[in-house]
């Protein structure tokens, strides 16, 4: 998860296997963009 708001601002990184962080924070790349959403707003 700490990769993905590293992502948010570095060109090149990439997520595989996202869905391994649904044992501990399911929702959490819906969150992620809810956030990213509001900050580009």
């Amino acid at each position: 998860m700490s990769f993905a708001i590293t992502g948010l601002r570095t060109d090149g990184v990439v997520i595989k296997n996202a869905e391994v962080c649904s044992k501990t924070f399911k929702e959490f790349f819906d969150v992620l963009d809810s956030l990213t959403d509001n900050l580009c707003s």
